[in-house]
């Protein structure tokens, strides 16, 4: 049950350190001086971001579920010790 609890809490990291990246490259975006001659260096795409950003959503959420139906099998697991005893 241990390896599950650390391989949810490091997806939930990644998938948090995912979503701040993004959030960055956005606020980044919108903070760059566009002229007609010219262009930024490094250009952000911002559906490619958007996607990012669903992508950690998700993420996050799959790994919180995880944490979730770990306690839910720890709980009935003492229950059932708790019966037999």
């Amino acid at each position: 049950m241990v390896g599950a609890i650390e391989t949810a809490l490091k997806g939930m990291s990644a998938a948090s350190q995912r979503m701040n990246e993004s959030a960055r490259n956005i606020a980044k975006f919108g903070t760059q001086d566009i002229t007609a001659d010219t262009l930024p260096t490094d250009e952000i795409n911002l559906s490619e971001e958007a996607v990012n950003m669903m992508l950690a959503k998700h993420s996050y959420k799959a790994n919180l579920a995880t944490l979730k139906t770990q306690q839910e099998m720890e709980e009935a697991l003492l229950k059932t010790f708790d019966k037999k005893v």
